[in-house]
């Protein structure tokens, strides 16, 4: 369950609540490319799956990170090249106790170079941003680890599967709402 801090819902057994004030940062839940990376995510995180290290590559608000902190992931790495975004996913961890588990760090996905490789990876960016920077996308992939590429228009779906599939990695499944569609690939 994704809220701001101003509101209160009735939880039921099995929920997890992720509180989000944005600030000036993408990242409310309410975005259909937030809405089917939360969903993916859900499932591919779900059992027998274990904890999976997670990294959000253009994490905003930091939604995605704190959603894969809730479903038990480990360790987790959220990224974006804006310092407000960067701030506001900070703000959020902490509001969620949890900045002691998510490091948040400003980075340009274009210069990219970590350390390890991650088993999941969210990357909810704009077509010609996750096509760019295709390469250095797939070099932060863990053997046996998946990808979800959101912020793609319907009609540039088509280009991204295909640049990607050129990479190695094919589509397991896909999530349309209206103008937005958003992918889920692991490697061939």
């Amino acid at each position: 369950m994704v809220k701001p801090p101003w509101r209160t819902f009735r939880l039921r057994p099995g929920d997890h609540v992720v509180e989000i004030d944005p600030g000036v940062s993408f990242g409310t839940g309410l975005h259909p490319t937030t809405r089917a990376c939360l969903r993916l995510l859900d499932e591919y995180t779900g059992p027998p799956a274990g904890p999976l290290s997670f990294l959000d590559i253009g994490c905003g608000s930091g939604i995605l990170a704190i959603a894969a902190a809730r479903l038990g992931c480990r360790p987790l790495l959220a990224l974006d090249h804006d310092p407000q975004a960067v701030s506001a996913a900070r703000r959020n961890c902490a509001a969620n106790k949890l900045e002691r588990k998510i490091i948040c760090r400003q980075a340009d996905i274009l210069n990219l170079h970590l350390p390890r490789k991650y088993d999941l990876i969210a990357a909810n960016l704009l077509a010609g941003l996750l096509l760019t920077a295709a390469g250095r996308i797939i070099a932060t992939v863990a053997p046996g680890g998946r990808l979800i590429l959101s912020g793609i228009l319907r009609r540039q779906y088509a280009a991204v599967r295909h640049g990607y599939r050129q990479l190695g990695f094919h589509e397991i499944n896909r999530m349309d709402e209206g103008e937005w569609i958003t992918g889920g690939f692991a490697r061939r």
